[in-house]
């Protein structure tokens, strides 16, 4: 997520939880690490997304909800947004 300053494993353990759409921002709480897995984080941090991602995000979630239909079954489709499409 270009501009947003969120590092590679913040981007990769965030869920839908995470993202408020209607006040444009995203919770940054968790952390993904190839040895120990999601790590909690001691701070929270909320940052502003920019308009044109905010249009991005509403799509792709849309596309998710269809493809998944309320079922955790595929992979690309789990509980993370963007796990196995950026790490």
């Amino acid at each position: 997520m270009l501009k947003t300053g969120i590092r590679a494993g913040e981007l990769c353990a965030l869920t839908w939880s995470d993202v408020d759409l209607k006040a444009e921002t995203i919770t940054i709480n968790k952390s993904v690490d190839r040895k120990w897995g999601v790590l909690i984080s001691r701070t929270t941090r909320v940052i502003n997304l920019p308009e044109e991602l905010i249009e991005e995000l509403s799509l792709y979630k849309k596309r998710q909800e269809q493809a998944n239909e309320g079922k955790n079954i595929c992979l690309l489709i789990t509980r993370e947004i963007f796990c196995l499409l950026i790490c």
